[in-house]
């Protein structure tokens, strides 16, 4: 079945999926608003959809109910880069690492936050052990390459 393209190219099929995941989410949260998890899906369904300041709400949220959870971490961090809060997203994922030093998600993270600072030796660094923890990481090895391709 083909795809039916909005105006600004976005699919529109991508859009109700989005929709559908995050009513069924707010309908978690509306029974126990304590359930980090949700938290961290409806950030992540506000990201897929540019709605940067809301998955930074929810995924904070996520990071208060359960700060141990390192997928909220991860979440924060992501939400702060894409709405382009490096340093907290820094902090964010930091403290990803400090609960779990082999998590692949917030290595490539920083990896990623260390390249558009112009810190490529520490991309490289952080690529690297990503790829030691998760060597199936596509975005651990596309962001060495750009790491490497950073250096010259």
């Amino acid at each position: 079945m083909p795809t039916t393209a909005s105006p600004t190219g976005t699919d529109n099929r991508l859009t109700n999926s989005l929709t559908e995941s995050a009513l069924h989410y707010q309908r978690i949260l509306a029974v126990n608003p304590h359930q980090p998890e949700a938290l961290i899906a409806m950030s992540l369904i506000a990201l897929a959809s540019r709605q940067f300041d809301a998955a930074v709400k929810m995924a904070s949220a996520a990071t208060t109910l359960a700060p141990n959870l390192v997928p909220a971490w991860v979440a924060l961090g992501q939400s702060h880069k894409a709405s382009g809060q490096l340093i907290e997203a820094e902090r964010a994922y930091s403290q990803a690492l400090q609960l779990d030093d082999t998590n692949s998600l917030a290595h490539t993270g920083l990896g990623e936050l260390k390249i558009v600072t112009g810190q490529a030796p520490e991309a490289i660094r952080h690529f690297r052990f990503a790829l030691h923890c998760n060597p199936a990481s596509i975005a651990a090895h596309i962001g060495l390459g750009n790491a490497f391709a950073a250096t010259h």
